[in-house]
């Protein structure tokens, strides 16, 4: 009989232990971020699938106009005419609504790395709280029905953070971010903005500028045999 109370003494005191809280609460932040990020990509296909806008005008029709063109991008920065050409080569030119869904899903998966950035960076609970916000910010859903860079570009900024702030090996973390931030280039040459930012934060400074040249190169050699360059807004080369 006393063996019997000190086994079920010993089976109370595990379920409050604070490994098996700590457990519990880890269980319960997982299933509530997949919550959030679902309910993020629900309200993004609900509005991607319902709009009916057609882009264009101003510089949502000059990138789609870009995109139809034959050969490499030359009057805007190239990442995104060409990622809006994939789309229309693979369904349908000019199908804006496969753009919508397609950004929605990439903006629910932006939700996911501010929740990642966030957790790493402070707690789980502050994660919750940022993806919550993120998933229902009407800016960040209204990105996604236009032909422009707003979105790719915070998918980008967001992916950048989760590389200089997760836990993996200095020359790794400098090769991955100068990735990325030649990605950002591509899409918004403004990306280059961040630059100080990001050598502040990475040991390795020699491997990430090492990258990025590498990367950057054969752009720069592209442009300098076109005689033309990317490097401006879209209004700008409206305007060119």
């Amino acid at each position: 009989m006393l063996t019997c109370r000190r086994f079920h003494a010993n089976v109370i005191a595990d379920d409050f232990s604070p490994v098996a809280v700590y457990h519990m609460s880890r269980k319960a932040s997982i299933f509530l971020h997949i919550l959030i990020v679902c309910i993020a990509a629900a309200i993004r296909l609900y509005f991607a699938v319902r709009c009916s806008a057609i882009p264009d005008f101003s510089d949502m029709g000059f990138y789609n106009e870009v995109a139809m063109q034959h050969g490499f991008p030359t009057s805007l920065p190239p990442g995104y005419p060409l990622f809006l050409r994939a789309i229309y080569h693979a369904c349908g030119a000019y199908n804006y609504k496969a753009v919508y869904v397609i950004q929605g899903m990439l903006s629910a998966l932006t939700v996911l790395l501010i929740y990642w950035t966030a957790s790493i960076a402070s707690s789980r609970k502050t994660g919750l709280l940022a993806a919550g916000i993120a998933a229902v910010y009407p800016n960040f859903i209204a990105y996604n029905l236009t032909t422009m860079t707003e979105t790719i570009g915070l998918l980008l900024v967001m992916l950048l953070l989760v590389i200089l702030v997760a836990a993996m090996s200095e020359r790794k973390r400098s090769i991955l971010a100068a990735t990325v931030f030649f990605l950002g280039f591509t899409f918004r040459p403004a990306f280059v903005l961040f630059a100080p930012g990001v050598l502040l934060c990475l040991r390795k400074r020699r491997s990430f500028i090492l990258a990025f040249v590498v990367l950057l190169g054969p752009l720069i050699a592209y442009e300098m045999c076109i005689g033309d360059t990317f490097h401006r807004s879209a209004v700008a080369a409206r305007l060119n």
